[in-house]
């Protein structure tokens, strides 16, 4: 904790930084060295079912309607389904691409897919692209970091919306708009991902006391999608155009899903570019209850900006600097939206 003592949290044990852990993040309130989580057994030892494919951007339109229906009717009926999907430029061949990356918590049979999938293996992919095993959670949790390489500059921003094709149609149309005239930019790889969050996930946040995220305590039933960027390039001098080109593609299509009346407030943290603002889409009343959790376990502002922990959104601020009891003030949302570095390049 802040004042270097060692506390335990839980639903029964400070339950409520216990439920402001789960939301805002251990940066506002200590340092997490250790943590339980439930497991199952999987019903294939050898690993969970999943993979990639890459379709011709051609079949986009196919894709947008079954991911729709994915989403808004197929989520319903496996909770052990998982997936998300991207659109994006493939520098070195010169095209764009759409690609959809699967994953199943049951499925123990890595030449068939599972049922809700099938529909997917129909489509006609790119040749040599599909990708499909059965392998260790943490063989796939180093393909997925690999995605994001380090050494590269990398930019990422989110906002999530209610299933909409219409809007995700208009999102695929403003990121070849702005992306086609710097497609030269060295080493660019640019693309959005959308990932969805089944109503069964939403359900399950409501566990052990629930947690800060303003979603499952809305009455929020879903289901949800989640927009993000997904932003690579590799010199410096291209920074300018990089980041111009992001900006407008995020505040183009965060406008357009507010304009079609599918805009969500909730901006999922792990996502978000520094200048966003997380906070405000997490509703008032949870956000007043972490700011004083934070204040609680933090009187002296030690993990605030200002103090010892300087990275990262913070809930309650300190100027630059200054570190003591009774200095620690509320900033306005849009000042809260400045309070981290621009972005890890």
């Amino acid at each position: 904790m802040p004042d270097a003592s060692i506390e335990s949290a839980s639903q029964s044990s400070n339950p409520d930084l216990y439920r402001s852990l789960r939301g805002a993040g251990a940066s506002n309130f200590g340092i997490v060295t250790s943590f339980t989580m439930e497991t199952f057994v999987p019903p294939n030892l050898a690993g969970m079912w999943g993979g990639g494919k890459v379709f011709s951007w051609d079949k986009v339109p196919e894709l947008l309607r079954v991911n729709h229906k994915f989403t808004t009717q197929s989520l319903d009926f496996d909770p052990d389904v998982a997936m998300w999907h991207v659109f994006g430029y493939s520098q070195g061949y010169d095209t764009w691409i759409g690609a959809e990356q699967f994953r199943h918590a049951a499925h123990a049979d890595e030449t068939t897919w599972p049922e809700l999938f099938q529909v997917y293996d129909i489509i006609e992919g790119v040749p040599n692209t599909t990708n499909i095993a059965i392998k260790p959670l943490s063989n796939i949790t180093s393909e997925i970091a690999q995605s994001a390489p380090g050494g590269e500059r990398n930019l990422y921003g989110t906002f999530t919306y209610y299933p909409s094709m219409e809007l995700e149609q208009r999102i695929i149309e403003i990121l070849v708009e702005e992306v086609t005239p710097i497609k030269n930019i060295t080493g660019f790889v640019p693309g959005v991902v959308l990932q969805p969050i089944s109503r069964s996930a939403i359900q399950k946040m409501k566990k052990r006391g629930g947690n800060a995220l303003g979603i499952a305590q809305s009455g929020e039933e879903g289901p949800l999608t989640i927009f993000s960027t997904t932003w690579g390039w590799s010199a410096a001098s291209d920074d300018d155009r990089s980041y111009a080109a992001y900006s407008r593609i995020m505040e183009r299509a965060e406008a357009a899903a507010k304009e079609m009346g599918v805009w969500y407030p909730y901006k999922y943290i792990n996502y978000a570019e520094a200048t966003q603002d997380v906070w405000s889409g997490l509703g008032e009343e949870s956000l007043k209850e972490l700011r004083r959790v934070q204040r609680k376990v933090d009187p002296e502002g030690v993990f605030a900006k200002g103090g010892l922990g300087g990275g990262y959104f913070k809930l309650n601020e300190l100027p630059e600097g200054k570190l003591g009891r009774g200095s620690m003030a509320e900033k306005s949302s849009d000042e809260g939206r400045r309070s981290g570095s621009r972005s890890e390049l």
